[in-house]
């Protein structure tokens, strides 16, 4: 039977290289995703032989003209284990749109998942729209809201007027001026730390965090399995510049937490710098200790001398008290973390606005 083309299968080894051209054309000017297909996708420790790395379309030369893959993760559901794929790298080749091959090569990443769960984010709403209503995904996180905490008001106004308005230079002054007072504020906002809250910088194998997983793993639902394997893979493996780990403890309470960051430009090629909070793992049910976690992270962005600190994602528990510490919430073109159930956990667990902790370093949105 001879086949029609494109076609849709599995990824090979011989496709990266079509991947990677696909990618140029998607703005990865760099050459990222060839440095980083091996730690990503094919040396991933949570990667299982028999479950597909992605999909691609295939035109009838050969050539790659899109793909959808899928980054391997353990998941703690519950009581349980289990293997979760995290939808990623997503493109169709601008030659070939509008042809229904964009829908096809997302059902082919969700028929793959019987049994289980699979997980990925919208670029937009075009895309939610099809996830939710087409595929019975389900929102479950707030992707689609960035909480930003600002350090250098005046710099990032002045970018974001110059931007908007590039002829009005006799307007920058009033917006530097604007700027230093924001800045003013939210220096009287932040609330003084106790002596009793340490906050320490840590490798990613230090043994301390591997007790803050397995004291507060019960407190999460669904969550990526966080132990010293994943942190070996996410921190240690990861290509480029390594991000940094905080550990925080109360020595009163005896509570303990840890975060993760990085530092990377507010937007592609802008001069503004940002405190980008990846991850922060710890209880639950200490409202306080969670708030004085959160003013620990504050202090470093602030010691790093950065414009912004960014949070997207985290527990409803962490991201409540961000208003309250003095983060503004904006909207990102990007939506919401969505999850497809093809197994047998309960859809009303799904749909509970406490059950899941993703965060950006999940997924592919940090990478």
């Amino acid at each position: 039977m001879r086949l029609q083309f494109p076609i849709i299968r599995i990824v090979a080894d011989r496709d990266i290289e079509g991947i990677a051209k696909l990618k140029l054309e998607d703005g990865d000017e760099s050459g990222l995703w060839r440095n980083r297909f091996g730690w990503q996708y094919a040396n991933n420790p949570a990667r299982i032989s028999e479950k597909p790395l992605g999909w691609v379309i295939e035109a009838a030369d050969g050539t790659i003209k899109g793909c959808r893959m899928a980054i391997p993760h353990r998941f703690k559901i519950l009581n349980s284990e289990c293997y979760v794929p995290f939808a990623a790298d997503t493109y169709v080749h601008t030659d070939i749109r509008k042809q229904n091959l964009g829908y096809q090569i997302y059902g082919a990443f969700f028929s793959a998942q019987k049994g289980g769960l699979a997980l990925t984010s919208s670029a937009n709403e075009v895309t939610e729209y099809i996830m939710l209503n087409k595929f019975s995904a389900i929102s479950i996180g707030e992707l689609g809201i960035s909480y930003l905490y600002l350090f250098n008001s005046g710099r990032i106004f002045q970018q974001a007027f110059i931007r908007r308005f590039p002829k009005l230079w006799f307007g920058v002054p009033a917006v530097l001026s604007v700027g230093r007072l924001g800045d003013m504020v939210n220096k009287m906002r932040l609330p003084e730390l106790p002596d009793t809250i340490e906050c320490t910088t840590v490798q990613h194998d230090d043994s301390c965090l591997d007790d803050v997983w397995l004291r507060y793993r019960s407190h999460y639902r669904i969550t990526v399995v966080r132990d010293s394997p994943y942190r070996q893979w996410r921190y240690g493996d990861i290509p480029g510049t390594k991000p940094m780990m905080w550990w925080v403890k109360d020595t009163r309470s005896g509570a303990v937490a840890w975060f993760s960051a990085r530092i990377t430009p507010l937007r592609k090629n802008a001069e503004v710098q940002k405190f980008e909070l990846l991850d922060m793992f710890g209880p639950i049910d200490n409202p306080v200790f969670q708030k004085h976690t959160l003013i620990c992270a504050i202090r470093q962005g602030l010691n790093a001398g950065v414009d912004v600190l960014e949070v997207k994602g985290l527990h409803p528990s962490w991201r409540a008290h961000l208003p309250s510490l003095g983060f503004i919430a904006r909207k990102m073109p990007c939506n919401p973390f969505l999850c497809k159930n093809s197994g047998p956990i309960d859809g009303a667990v799904l749909r509970q606005a406490q059950t899941f902790h993703i965060t950006c370093a999940d997924g592919d949105i940090a990478i």
